[in-house]
């Protein structure tokens, strides 16, 4: 009974926050917060595209001042349908997902890498890469160090030759994770209000697929593919 009023208190909050305006993307790199050089800006925005040409696969960044409100595990999961982030068939996309003022950050996969870089992989890629950082406010460093992180996977899997690899492990976290049986439950009541949103609104913004219908587009030329997460990775506050 508990876990049934639980998933209509979900799907409410779901239903409350499915009008929201979310970004638009300029291209796979969105710095609204402006933590990172412009130089910088366009070396990630650059490795992106060489990663989407080679692989099909694709890396988004968005940063934010605020989430106004939302939880970061929401808030990913639907800025991530909503750009449609990764190739369409293969829903190979990943989203870097920063809210300064918040303190969140989170790494939200696409369905067609949760093998890739799973629920743990992602945990892991935030506590070394980019945790550290940004619990000294070295916004720019930390989410550069995550970015390569990430990447370097990808070129794994798709056997590529990469240059991008971030620098030897930041200093390890000694905190013991916790929450795992939530988080595990949690993306299970996600996953339900998706299919279920699905249905009731089978023509609506955010179904699988829609991503580049969404908006946004780039007067550079970058553009997601139409790829779907169903809430795998991981979130840290720092």
């Amino acid at each position: 009974m508990k876990k049934i009023l639980s998933l209509m208190i979900c799907l409410l909050l779901s239903l409350t926050i499915y009008g929201k305006d979310y970004p638009n993307y300029k291209g796979f790199i969105n710095d609204y917060a402006n933590i990172l050089d412009s130089q910088t800006e366009n070396q990630l925005e650059t490795w992106s595209k060489e990663l989407q040409q080679k692989t099909t696969a694709e890396i988004g960044i968005l940063t934010v001042d605020s989430l106004d409100g939302e939880d970061i595990e929401s808030y990913a999961n639907n800025v991530f349908r909503k750009w449609g982030i990764g190739n369409k068939e293969k829903n190979n996309g990943i989203l870097f997902v920063v809210s300064k003022g918040d303190r969140k950050v989170r790494i939200e996969v696409g369905y067609g890498l949760e093998g890739v870089i799973n629920d743990g992989k992602a945990g892991d890629i935030l506590d070394n890469y980019v945790v550290p950082y940004y619990r000294d406010n070295n916004f720019g460093e930390g989410t550069v160090e995550g970015y390569k992180a990430i990447y370097s996977e990808i070129a794994k899997e798709y056997n590529i030759e990469s240059e991008v690899s971030p620098k030897q492990l930041a200093q390890k976290q000694t905190e013991e994770k916790s929450g795992g049986g939530s988080n595990i439950f949690f993306f299970l009541i996600v996953g339900i209000i998706i299919i279920i949103m699905n249905i009731i609104f089978p023509n609506s913004r955010g179904g699988r697929g829609g991503g580049s219908s969404w908006g946004g587009g780039s007067s550079g030329g970058s553009s997601f593919g139409g790829g779907s997460s169903g809430g795998g990775g991981s979130s840290r506050g720092f």
